[in-house]
């Protein structure tokens, strides 16, 4: 009596576990590989950041280059003058019915009023040095906060009291008229002292302007 020949089930059970074991390897290696793609993708993305944060520290440095606060000393001092002496004048002959020996049709109070709003030119400049050392930078009137505005307010106050008291009270260089407003306790003019008060405010703010106007310029021509 022949045996029948043994079964052999588990060699198409064991085929198909290396067919299934070959394709899982296969299927991790492209995962890996994917993830390879992926991490290398990654690593490319961090020089587009540099990329950009070079962009930006370069532009900081083309406004650093333009900063208001690199204005040269002697450009303020010109353009502080220039703008000081017309509005000065203008207050000067507007005011000078106060005064004793003012009359308009005289080319002498013209001249007058012309030297006189020198000399103003030369009181804003001192109201520009205090605001310079006392802040240590140039451009301390350019956006100005509470602090920059009390030094123009305060200089210009104790600058306007002096100059009018000497000259009053000390040297005789001139006399008011009847409609002259006098300071209680001074008898010194008010409005010649409101004059160093106001225009270093207007005087301060067209030349912070015109900084800004040249910052832009020169920044937009590079």
């Amino acid at each position: 009596m022949l045996l029948p020949a043994p079964r052999q089930p588990h060699r198409t059970g064991c085929r198909q576990k290396i067919k299934d074991k070959a394709l899982l390897a296969k299927l991790k290696e492209g995962q890996n590989a994917r993830f390879e793609f992926v991490q290398e993708g990654d690593d490319t993305s961090p020089p587009k950041s540099s990329n950009s944060a070079e962009c930006r520290s370069t532009a900081m440095s083309h406004d650093d280059k333009t900063d208001p606060s690199r204005v040269a000393p002697l450009w303020c001092f010109v353009a502080l003058f220039v703008v000081a002496v017309p509005f000065n004048y203008f207050w000067e002959m507007a005011q000078g019915f106060l005064f004793v020996g003012m009359d308009w049709g005289r080319t002498s109070t013209w001249l007058h009023c012309f030297i006189a709003s020198l000399g103003d030119g030369v009181l804003v400049w001192i109201i520009f040095v205090v605001g310079w050392f006392s802040f240590k930078r140039t451009d301390w009137f350019v956006y100005p906060r509470g602090r920059h505005y009390s030094v123009m307010l305060i200089v210009g106050l104790c600058l306007g009291i002096v100059v009018e008291w000497v000259a009053v009270r000390l040297i005789n260089r001139w006399a008011y008229t009847e409609q002259m407003p006098l300071i209680p306790g001074l008898a010194i003019g008010l409005v010649p002292v409101i004059q160093m008060v106001v225009l270093p405010l207007v005087i301060f703010s067209v030349v912070a302007a015109w900084i800004k106007h040249r910052t832009l310029s020169s920044w937009l021509a590079k």
